[in-house]
């Protein structure tokens, strides 16, 4: 299935660093639960343009760089989420940004990342005007500089994501950069040097701020933008570091920021009042990380049953690929043009009944 995603950068100077003292932060219970099972799984390949539901598994590209994904927590079969743009409910414009250690000089090929969402998208297949801001920064810390003015070195505007045909729908999305070097960007920039090759660091920003000894500092915020005159509410997916206790080897706090009006305006801190694994179903305290990964180049997984001839991407082969076929191909939709020649004829047909007959692979 070919996304209707792109991509575009924003590179900016390196943010200023102020030395403060660890704020405070306030506790609020503003999130939102709801069963794991009913996260679904999107691979985007930023080299073909496809976008892949892996149905469930969460292959990885290449080794592990930064990762704080654990959404299952406490062992409760449930999830959390922040409900970052709510809009009519006056959190419209508010940004995430939360913050950890990396090694030195990490190269970056693969981002994941898992949000909810009620942004209607009947196919959900990516929606127009649906965006996620993903934005990084370097040498930035709790304990010092995290403050009104921030500046991102680098941007992602990820565009057409989706959304839900349901009324509510999670995603667990991996954008790998695999085969477009060009993308690959650094975190954790200690001394300067661009090991992305392509201008994609901040410049040696990224120090131990904190000299707790655990890495290089950084930090990453989320920000939504809906389609035009949808009224929807679009969280941030809830994880806790794997040892559960704070801190950890990731130097992560069970803390985040938002802030308003871009970087320009920090509002406050904030926690859910300590991780706690108590009470049974959703009645446990969730940890205040928002979930991301970061990969290094290799790997990449495998769709069990691709289009075609799974052209309802359900990873089953029965008459609904066959009828969703014929009415691209009816429609002269470009996914129907198996020869890929711009013509749709009896060729085009052959070639999804041969596929159709081989079956999955």
């Amino acid at each position: 299935m070919k996304a209707k995603t792109c991509f575009a950068l924003a590179i900016a100077a390196g943010c200023a660093t102020v030395a403060t003292a660890n704020p405070e932060k306030v506790a609020i219970n503003d999130f939102q639960s709801m069963s794991a099972s009913a996260i679904k799984t999107i691979y985007y390949n930023v080299a073909t343009g496809e976008m892949i539901r892996t149905n469930g598994g969460n292959a990885r590209q290449g080794d592990p760089l930064w990762v704080n994904e654990q959404y299952l927590q406490c062992g409760y079969p449930e999830w959390y989420y922040f409900g970052l743009r709510n809009d009519g409910a006056g959190n419209s414009n508010r940004y995430w940004m939360d913050w950890g250690d990396v090694a030195a000089n990490s190269v970056v090929d693969a981002m994941t990342f898992l949000y909810f969402t009620t942004v209607a998208d009947p196919g959900e297949d990516g929606e127009n005007g649906f965006s996620m801001e993903v934005s990084f920064f370097d040498g930035i810390d709790w304990c010092c500089n995290i403050q009104s003015g921030m500046t991102p070195y680098l941007t992602w505007d990820i565009q057409g994501i989706p959304g839900s045909a349901s009324g509510g729908t999670a995603w667990l999305i991996t954008v790998d950069f695999g085969d477009t070097p060009e993308n690959w960007f650094e975190v954790g920039d200690a001394d300067g040097v661009d090991d992305s090759g392509n201008g994609y660091n901040s410049g040696g920003l990224g120090v131990d701020t904190d000299s707790a000894g655990n890495g290089s500092d950084f930090g990453y915020g989320f920000f939504f933008n809906h389609p035009t005159n949808q009224v929807a509410t679009t969280g941030c997916g809830l994880v806790a570091p794997t040892e559960g206790v704070e801190p950890n080897s990731l130097g992560s706090e069970d803390v985040f920021a938002l802030y308003r009006n871009g970087w320009d305006q920090l509002e406050n801190f904030y926690w859910f009042g300590g991780y706690a694994c108590t009470g049974s179903g959703f009645q446990w305290t969730p940890w205040a990380d928002y979930y991301l990964g970061l990969y290094e180049a290799g790997g990449g997984p495998v769709d069990p049953c691709p289009a075609p001839p799974d052209m309802v991407d359900d990873n089953i082969l029965n008459f609904f690929d066959v009828q969703q076929f014929l009415a691209w191909f009816s429609a002269h939709d470009q996914r129907a043009d198996l020869i890929d020649d711009d013509v749709f004829n009896f060729f085009d047909v052959q070639a999804f009944l041969a596929s159709f007959s081989a079956g999955c692979p």
